[in-house]
């Protein structure tokens, strides 16, 4: 997955100054929770720039998490709010369909 590996990449060419300890902390937890990331395919329909064509499909991505065993996924809403269409790319390459439940959750501030 060049996208995963892009994202890897930046996140750790970002960060200077680890100690060895911290690097390998770091690379340790990223074997334990890389197969759960996701790479999250949207097409969604958007006004052509010609009137003319009238709409046209846009392919974008983001990322997610998976969470539960039966293919939950966790995603922010800015991903998926207009998407039209929505395929996950599981680490081992599969891609698959999937459906948008949406549950809001929303953060209080404490007074």
């Amino acid at each position: 997955m060049s996208v995963r590996l892009m994202l890897s990449v930046l996140v750790l060419c970002c960060s200077t100054n680890w100690t060895r300890s911290e690097a390998q902390q770091i690379s340790e937890t990223y074997r334990k929770v890389n197969p759960s990331v996701v790479v999250v395919h949207v097409q969604e329909k958007t006004p052509s720039v010609d009137p003319q064509e009238g709409f046209v499909n846009l392919p974008t991505f983001g990322s997610g998490v998976l969470i539960s065993r039966e293919g939950k996924v966790l995603t922010a809403a800015h991903v998926v709010q207009s998407a039209d269409k929505i395929c996950v790319e599981i680490i081992d390459g599969h891609n698959v369909s999937i459906v948008l439940r949406v549950q809001i959750c929303r953060t209080y501030r404490r007074g």
